[in-house]
């Protein structure tokens, strides 16, 4: 998907209960994203539980518009 200046996008975070696949799931504070067009990872805040060594958070998918409408972090 390319966006125009003005567009917006949103994607789908997945994120699965730690203890359901996790024997010792440990808080995570934050996660770690590429923005679109960036080569530098930013930090974003997100309290939950992770499992170390297994992939719980994922993305679904990526749809054009606003995930929440009228809603920015901008």
């Amino acid at each position: 998907m390319t966006l125009q200046p003005g567009d917006t996008a949103h994607a789908v975070l997945v994120v699965i209960n730690a203890s359901v696949v996790c024997n010792h799931p440990v808080k995570a504070t934050q996660i770690k994203v590429f923005p679109p067009g960036q080569f530098r990872v930013q930090s974003v805040p997100l309290a939950s539980l992770g499992c170390p060594g297994k992939s719980v958070p994922r993305i679904d998918s990526v749809h054009p518009g606003a995930g929440i409408p009228f809603f920015s972090i901008r």
